[in-house]
């Protein structure tokens, strides 16, 4: 992006002090999800950086609350927030560097996350911390779906044939 700026005399309609300046823009992500689990990051979203109240280089972490006997969940904010955790490093592209044993930790939670206010056991909402609600991902076409429709040309089914089967793909 480039943001331009001058001087001009309205009088003589004279243009002067002519200054071209390229900004970079940060992009703008958008989906149905806060966060994303990819392979080796994670993808925020432009408005879940917002939420975290998150800049470019800034720490991001995630860390697991338990709130009792099998029942934690993981929560998200600035590293800073969480004593000793050092996080991530955000990137001007929202995504965080995020491999191994800390990935697959978070994947037993889901790979698809909006976020939801985060009250500590006193019941205080914490500013910027956000507990992660896994989001089922549109499984409409699902790889049983796209197999079953795939063998269904390839043994050439009449359109009847296909419509009569085509309760038995609806419940894949």
């Amino acid at each position: 992006m480039l943001n331009i700026s001058f001087d001009f005399d309205e009088s003589t309609h004279q243009v002067s002090n002519l200054q071209v300046i390229k900004v970079q823009s940060e992009p703008i992500i958008e989906g149905p999800f806060d966060l994303k689990v990819l392979d080796g990051k994670l993808q925020l979203t432009s408005d879940a950086v917002k939420k975290l109240g998150a800049a470019t280089k800034d720490r991001i972490a995630i860390n697991y609350w338990y709130a009792g006997p099998n029942n934690a969940y993981p929560i998200i904010s600035k590293a800073d927030v969480f004593d000793g955790v050092e996080g991530n490093q955000l990137t001007k592209s929202k995504t965080l560097s995020f491999r191994g044993e800390q990935r697959e930790t978070l994947l037993k939670y889901g790979s698809v996350f909006s976020f939801e206010e985060w009250r500590d056991k006193t019941g205080k909402v914490k500013e910027n911390v956000f507990k992660l609600i896994p989001v089922k991902e549109d499984d409409s076409l699902s790889e049983e779906k796209i197999v079953a429709i795939e063998e269904a040309a390839v043994t050439n089914m009449t359109p009847k044939e296909i419509e009569d089967d085509a309760e038995w793909l609806m419940e894949l």
